[in-house]
């Protein structure tokens, strides 16, 4: 085994204070985190790439404190929250301010979060403010008027390439009109965005 795989699983360990490198049984995969990991991952000299606190592991509260160790991480590139409840929008409103002062951070994977209309505002600042080039927020139970406030802040965004947004209370004709919109607003400036509503 490579020693940039050892490393990796290492850090994964690290981060969690899980045993067996960092990988969670399935009957321990709902358990929370503790604060701790939030302040290993703060660390700027963070090691790991790929960040996986999905299924329960990140409650609003530690959403927050997630947020607040992206402002000094530096190294991680990838966050999968995906299976979570985020619902309320407290805890997606501190990710997005974090985010604001990452630099690195590429993929954010938030499919099935529960975050609704509640948490749309603080994903346009994501969209407007951060890195993120690849965003996933399939599932969400986001409405029409949440997708339509998400494909204007898709004009403004500087990072995104790829969004995925299906999946959500979005079936009307007005929602795939705003995100094709926001499409062709960047294509007609040269840059090509994938935007995936089926």
């Amino acid at each position: 085994q490579s020693r940039s795989s050892n490393s990796f699983k290492f850090s994964l360990s690290l981060l969690a204070d899980h045993k067996m490198g960092g990988m969670m049984s399935k009957k321990k995969k709902s358990k929370l985190l503790d604060q701790g990991a939030c302040d290993r991952l703060a660390n700027p000299d963070c090691p790991v790439d790929e960040v996986k606190w999905g299924d329960g592991q990140i409650n609003n509260e530690l959403l927050v404190a997630v947020g607040k160790a992206m402002e000094t991480n530096k190294k991680s590139k990838t966050l999968k929250l995906d299976n979570s409840d985020f619902s309320g929008g407290v805890g997606i409103k501190g990710l997005a301010e974090g985010l604001k002062k990452n630099t690195t951070l590429h993929e954010l994977d938030l499919t099935r979060c529960k975050l609704g209309d509640a948490g749309v505002p603080a994903l346009c600042e994501i969209l407007e403010h951060s890195s993120v080039g690849m965003l996933r927020l399939n599932d969400n139970g986001i409405t029409v008027e949440g997708i339509k406030a998400l494909a204007e802040a898709v004009k403004k965004s500087k990072a995104i390439k790829i969004l995925f947004i299906s999946g959500n209370n979005d079936k009307s004709d007005e929602s795939v009109q705003a995100m094709q919109e926001a499409e062709n607003h960047h294509m007609s400036s040269g840059r090509n965005i994938m935007i995936y509503q089926n």
